[in-house]
């Protein structure tokens, strides 16, 4: 049996992290590259069939913006959309330093703090999504 430390990663989970930064930067870079106007989203059907703005609506906007440093048109595309950039940009960077020094830079010291992470993103979504179509309908 082979002891390894919880903290030393393996040549496939440095190689994994390696693909998930690159895949994390590639979602991000056409939105960079070619902006809101170049990109080709179908448009929201739930905007189209309520006159409500979705969860996501006005996010490519908002990174575009955020991207070019155009932060107030930024928060107010999306007010998430520039919290999300910097979220994916530092995920990216903490992936790519894992896999160059084989180490984790990131641990989580429970399961619960991991958990409080994956719930409270989507539930602070959520709220944001719910209180725009509130103020909305006002």
């Amino acid at each position: 049996m082979v002891n390894v430390k919880p903290d030393v990663l393996s040549r496939g989970a440095r190689l994994m992290r390696i693909v998930l930064a690159l895949a994390v930067l590639a979602v991000l870079a056409p939105v960079f590259v070619l902006g809101p106007g170049g990109l080709s989203v179908s448009p929201c059907l739930f905007h189209e069939a309520t006159g409500l703005s979705c969860f996501t609506c006005g996010l490519s906007r908002s990174l575009d913006a955020a991207m070019h440093g155009r932060f107030e048109a930024a928060f107010h595309f999306h007010l998430l959309g520039p919290f999300l950039l910097v979220g994916l940009l530092l995920l990216s960077l903490v992936l790519a330093g894992e896999a160059v020094t084989g180490r984790r830079l990131l641990a989580f010291r429970s399961g619960r703090q991991k958990l409080y992470l994956l719930l409270g993103i989507p539930a602070l979504w959520v709220i944001f999504g719910v209180g725009r179509i509130i103020y909305e309908l006002t």
